[in-house]
């Protein structure tokens, strides 16, 4: 169990709406793209939890980067023009003395986001917002569990990279076969398990539980993450509160909704 002084804790930032410009593009692998993106209003950017989440706003059908105004009753969209697509990412790769952010975008949809993401080109324009907040999870266990499909990828990745060495990280990501697999550096000592689809639609099955069930994971001074689709991190939380773990030390975060857009649940 987590001692008190290694409790969660809860982080507000105000909220501003930054224009960025694509400065790289990169292939992480068959379904994962992560692009680079430079602004000198990152100079300001703060994201302290590894699962925080930003807004995307894409560019509408008309290539028109509409943005709203945030004022005290809440966010505007200017009158007569379409509203643009948008997403919530992990922040990655925060670089504020080179002003420069990635994103990592699964592609697994024909989603406007999607779309974009396999059409960019160097120079396009996006803006971003958030993160409203962060829930920073303890750095002072020696154990990790983290579970996601190919959308938890970006805060996977950024939690193993904050780990320092003599600290074990169980991974288990599902993806759809080898050619999904992603680079997951860490000074920690990283232990992954791939879950394969092998072509079987998503969330036909609980592959992420089947081989979580089969693994031996340590119950004592160990942080459970997992990030993925709502049934599926239902089923997996209630696995792990059921079989020896703590509820105060499984953090979860509902990261779509299966036949909803643009769904994404605030982490417990």
């Amino acid at each position: 169990m987590i001692s008190t002084k290694n409790k969660p804790q809860r982080i507000r930032y105000d909220i501003k709406i930054r224009r960025l410009q694509v400065a790289k593009i990169e292939d992480l692998s068959q379904s994962l793209r992560a692009i680079t993106f430079t602004g000198e209003a990152l100079d300001t950017f703060q994201s302290d939890g590894f699962d925080d989440h930003i807004k995307v706003f894409f560019p509408n059908a008309d290539g028109q980067l509409v943005l709203p105004q945030i004022g005290e009753r809440g966010v505007a969209y200017p009158e007569g023009v379409e509203k643009p697509a948008v997403r919530e990412y992990t922040p990655t790769g925060i670089d504020l003395v080179g002003q420069t952010l990635r994103l990592e975008f699964a592609i697994h949809d024909a989603g406007p986001a999607t779309t974009w993401a396999k059409n960019v080109q160097l120079g396009q324009e996006i803006a971003i917002a958030g993160p409203r907040g962060a829930l920073v999870l303890p750095m002072e266990v020696n154990h990790y569990v983290l579970v996601g499909d190919e959308t938890a990828l970006p805060a996977i990745r950024r939690r193993l990279s904050e780990l320092s060495q003599g600290s074990t990280a169980y991974v288990f990501a599902e993806i759809n076969s080898e050619a999904d697999e992603v680079p997951l550096p860490s000074a920690a000592d990283v232990k992954v398990v791939w879950a394969y689809r092998r072509g079987a639609a998503v969330t036909s099955a609980h592959f992420l539980l089947e081989q979580v069930q089969q693994a031996t994971l340590p119950t004592d001074d160990v942080q459970v993450w997992i990030g993925c689709e709502r049934e599926q991190v239902r089923a997996l939380r209630e696995w792990f509160w059921n079989n020896g773990w703590d509820k105060d030390d499984v953090k979860h975060a509902s990261y779509w909704n299966k036949g909803t857009a643009a769904y994404h649940e605030p982490h417990d």
